[in-house]
């Protein structure tokens, strides 16, 4: 953005950025004004296990992270959560205060309230509660850091009596164990014996029982060999095989368990008598359990000195965790914050011109007028050929304001419009010059009627054509009737010479629309409005045709029977969208587009004030002269000379 454009929106929106300034300004006095005192209470917190083996670079940069860590510890929810709570009362995050004391240890904790002795009180919690918290934090911490040796101390318990187990198990087989086992094999074997004696008798009474029996099988025997019958299988001495397999199993059984007994009695009778124990058992029970105690002590050994490096780690964290203490306890303060009502009004006034500044860029972003001869000159591809300030003091409804004001800066800028249509005579004659605009309102008529008037001032016969049959209006700023006009003479009821009128100051002559029709553009685009336009050229040397705006179909009409066409715009009124519809009809149409007038401008204008000091400058006494001639001495400046009448350049 070039610098002359800032310069211009500076001058165009100057009211309201000092409105913002202003606005802000008031708003951020009346803060100042109606603000409650605040207080701040303060204490001090020294910070504790700082490590010593760094240098001081390295030792300050690690203060200012430990103070933003505590300030970051202070503003968390929690921390003024559980102070508010034990207080009874909220605490704000926003009036914690936290700030590091150069060159020291030392941090400041401050805490801003209405009341001075809550703020002191709660300065006070808060530290309490941040060395609680910190406390907490850093046990943690040593805590997750020793997690793996504890663990492995676990581990060595854990086997340590795995193994203490298994000696007590060793240790508790003792000589009267072995006795009572003895005892009971002993009484086993016994009742095996027992048994077996009992199993034996019975297998002799079977026997004897036999025997008894084989005489009387050996005479039944004998009787059956002389009669042929079979005879069973026995032994010799008449006795069964079966009952002879039983008894000698039984006795071998016998005989087993008698040497069984003899041994466990022999064994017994060692213990209990002589004291002699089971020398192999007694031997492989020892070496297990010198090997278990070996194991043991080595796991014990293990134990201690890992036990040794987890204290050693422990006591190290803790002389290197860094802590925090209450040095200076806050006091209730005895004066309140001072009022910031400069600081207030300078910050309520920056932030009204910002905003001031974004609304101004806001609308002028979203406004698409034309408001520069810049954008007219691109837009239309003829350049500017008059600028005319819209002054509501000096402009009055129906009249011609060139004829009451023939010195003024806005009669200047229409004598430039005609100097400009004069230069466009150079190559082609110009006669017919259509004055239109792109909406209706922007000024065609007034700037129509008013080039007129200068143009007749320079000697001219000019000839003012009300074309607007729609909304005709150049009777009313001539003062003229309407009764008869255009429309009369183009349906062939008058001739133009019947219905022109005379100005009131004989300057120009008129010929009013007349009555409107129903059908304006098929009037405006016949041959008889040629043939009239023709007539006109005739009479007069110039004629000014005020025709309708743009947005009706007979000013493109008009456009193509006028030699040259002459757009108003009106500045900050004429959109942009309406001008290149504009632009696009008179293409169409092959019109002669050779100027635009620049109309209603209200803002600053360089080049303008430019004209107009210098203007006024020759026709107005210096500003020394002015105060001379206020308190009554030097010479008197002489008034301007009269206007000339007509038939003179004025």
């Amino acid at each position: 953005m070039e610098l002359r454009i800032v310069f211009a929106l500076f001058r165009r929106w100057y009211w309201l950025l000092v409105l913002g300034l202003l606005l802000g300004a008031g708003i951020g006095y009346a803060i100042s004004y109606y603000q409650v005192p605040s207080y701040r209470a303060t204490t001090q917190v020294l910070i504790t296990g700082e490590s010593n083996d760094l240098d001081a670079t390295a030792r300050r940069q690690s203060l200012q992270e430990l103070v933003g860590t505590y300030t970051q510890l202070l503003s968390t929810r929690a921390i003024s959560s559980l102070a508010a709570e034990r207080l009874g009362y909220g605490v704000s995050p926003n009036s914690i205060g936290v700030q590091a004391v150069p060159n020291t240890k030392l941090f400041q904790v401050s805490y801003v309230s209405t009341d001075p002795q809550r703020a002191a009180d709660t300065a006070n919690m808060l530290v309490e509660v941040l060395v609680e918290q910190n406390g907490q934090l850093q046990s943690d911490r040593v805590s997750s850091s020793a997690s793996g040796l504890e663990a492995q101390l676990e581990q060595l318990q854990s086997q340590i009596r795995a193994l203490e187990e298994s000696i007590a198990g060793i240790s508790t087989t003792t000589r009267d164990q072995q006795k009572l086992n003895l005892e009971t094999q002993i009484a086993a074997l016994e009742t095996d014996i027992d048994n077996t004696q009992r199993e034996i008798l019975n297998l002799n009474a079977q026997i004897n029982a036999v025997v008894a029996e084989a005489s009387l099988l050996a005479t039944q025997t004998a009787q059956s060999v002389e009669e042929g019958t079979p005879v069973p299988l026995a032994t010799p001495a008449g006795v069964p095989i079966e009952l002879q397999v039983s008894l000698e199993t039984a006795r071998t059984r016998l005989e087993r368990l008698q040497e069984d007994l003899v041994r466990y009695q022999q064994a017994y009778f060692d213990l209990t008598v002589l004291g002699k124990t089971d020398s192999a058992r007694e031997s492989q029970d020892e070496v297990q359990l010198e090997q278990l105690q070996t194991e043991l002590q080595l796991y014990r050994d293990l134990y201690t000195n890992l036990l040794s490096e987890y204290e050693l780690a422990r006591m190290t964290s803790l002389n290197n965790v860094p802590g925090v203490v209450q040095v200076d306890k806050a006091t209730p303060p005895s004066r309140p914050l001072r009022n910031q009502t400069v600081t207030n009004i300078i910050f309520g006034g920056s932030v009204g011109l910002i905003l001031a500044i974004t609304l101004a860029f806001i609308i002028e972003y979203s406004d698409d007028t034309l408001k520069s001869r810049e954008e007219i000159t691109r837009l239309f591809g003829v350049p500017v050929i008059g600028q005319i300030r819209y002054s509501r003091s000096e402009f009055r409804d129906n009249e011609v304001f060139v004829n009451k004001h023939p010195r003024s800066p806005i009669t200047e800028s229409l004598r430039t419009v005609r100097t400009n249509l004069e230069f466009a005579n150079v190559d082609r004659q110009l006669k017919r010059f259509l004055i239109t605009s792109a909406n209706p309102g922007e000024g065609k008529t007034t700037v129509a009627g008013n080039l007129a008037v200068i143009m007749a001032r320079s000697g001219q016969r000019v000839i003012v054509v009300d074309a607007d049959l729609r909304r005709p209006a150049s009777h009313e700023l001539f003062n003229v009737r309407n009764a008869f006009g255009l429309t009369n003479v183009l349906i062939g009821q008058s001739t133009v010479e019947e219905v022109l009128q005379a100005s009131e100051d004989q300057l120009v002559s008129i010929l009013s629309s007349g009555p409107i029709p129903p059908n304006p553009t098929e009037l405006l685009g016949s041959g008889n409005m040629s043939k009239v336009l023709d007539r006109l050229g005739e009479i007069a040397d110039v004629v000014i045709i005020d025709g309708p705006p743009f947005v009706v179909a007979d000013a493109a009409v008009l456009a193509s029977k006028a030699d040259g066409v002459v757009a108003v715009v009106r500045y900050g009124q004429t959109r942009m969208g309406a001008g290149l519809a504009m632009v696009d009809q008179l293409r169409r149409g092959n019109a002669n587009l050779v100027g635009v007038v620049m109309n209603g401008i209200t803002g600053q204008s360089r080049s303008y004030d430019y004209y107009s000091s210098y203007y006024h400058s020759e026709h107005r006494p210096g500003r020394w002269a002015r105060f001379r001639a206020r308190l009554g001495g030097g010479k008197k400046s002489r008034p301007a000379k009269p206007a000339n009448p007509r038939g003179s350049e004025v």
